[in-house]
């Protein structure tokens, strides 16, 4: 993701943020995510998920991934993507250093698939591709199966950002033998 919303000064923790009640949009929904994704191939169909996520439901679900923000020193509540992509710039390797501790099989790039190109060269990114219901994909060694998606609080129904992602991650999975 791009950066934790906060007040100047405030100190915060993002897995603290994400296991408690804020945002419950960003959170509620990688949750499901995550959900849906680790029950693959099953599909789990919307309707049997929980419409509003419990703190149970999110604290199981994300302790199975990790979160990773390109700001590490937090924002508003929209982000700047010059300063986006200069913080990047100047922080890449640390970035680099702290992926490649993790050995995703897929990496959802929540509104931030446009800076792959600031973290990764030409020949780490790869060629992108698109999956029959309009995921862009890449393969990268480094991130796995790195998706451009939305941000989890992107004004789209919850249930169509859970069905796009997982129909897509379903169709990768199959695709690619995973």
């Amino acid at each position: 993701m791009k950066e934790v919303s906060e007040e100047k000064g405030e100190n915060w923790d993002l897995r603290e943020l994400a296991l408690t009640n804020s945002p419950a949009q960003t959170w509620n929904n990688v949750a499901r995510w995550t959900f849906g994704i680790l029950h693959l191939p099953e599909k789990i169909p919307w309707k049997l998920l929980p419409d509003r996520c419990d703190l149970s439901f999110r604290s199981e679900w994300l302790r199975n991934i990790v979160a990773v923000n390109i700001n590490k020193t937090g924002g508003g509540s929209s982000s700047n993507p010059a300063n986006l992509t200069e913080f990047l710039r100047s922080n890449r390797n640390e970035l680099r250093q702290q992926l490649q501790l993790y050995v995703p099989n897929f990496t959802i790039c929540c509104g931030t698939g446009e800076y792959l190109t600031d973290l990764l060269e030409p020949s780490e990114l790869g060629k992108w591709d698109m999956t029959s219901n309009g995921l862009w994909y890449s393969k990268c060694g480094m991130l796995g199966i790195a998706i451009k998606y939305y941000h989890p609080q992107v004004r789209y129904p919850n249930n169509f950002l859970y069905t796009m992602l997982i129909d897509g991650v379903k169709e990768l999975l199959i695709g690619n033998g995973c």
